[in-house]
């Protein structure tokens, strides 16, 4: 299967709840990486693709069925980074987190939840992995070195 569009990089970021996936793409969409998000994915990449856009990133790739699509749509363009992050420290993140904050029952639920429909095979799945249990400077650090490494830089 060939590329669908020259030089176009799609990152993808999957992980538990807590794992940081929403500081990454924050941080990645300050630097003008275009989000994608569920809705539509395949035509919200091409229309970005069509435009110019050769650098894409997404955290909404959380169903097994709609990796498959992309990966399908966009075999080399597609990198799959998974954020492991230990379950104390993802917990502590999500009982502070603004809005809803979570218990630690509401957390080990949303685990279960997030473990049986699709996270555990996405994040086995992933091309590389980044782990996240310090600072968010540390993590910023080794989003850099990623797209570094991966050639993503815009």
């Amino acid at each position: 299967m060939t590329q669908r569009h020259k030089n176009l990089k799609i990152l993808a970021f999957v992980g538990l709840k807590g794992s940081g996936k929403a500081t990454v793409i924050s941080y990645l969409n300050q630097k003008g990486y275009p989000k994608v998000s569920r809705e539509d994915m395949v035509s919200q990449i091409d229309h970005l693709a069509d435009a110019g856009q050769h650098r894409v990133i997404t955290d909404e790739l959380s169903e097994f069925e709609l990796y498959k699509t992309i990966k399908h749509e966009f075999p080399a363009e597609l990198t799959l980074v998974a954020l492991i992050t230990e379950k104390r420290t993802r917990h502590h993140r999500l009982s502070k987190q603004v809005g809803d904050p979570m218990n630690e029952q509401e957390s080990s639920a949303s685990d279960w939840t997030e473990v049986e429909n699709d996270q555990a095979q996405l994040i086995g799945l992933a091309d590389t992995h980044i782990e996240n249990d310090g600072s968010i400077d540390e993590l910023y650090r080794a989003i850099d070195e990623l797209v570094t490494e991966l050639g993503f830089e815009l």
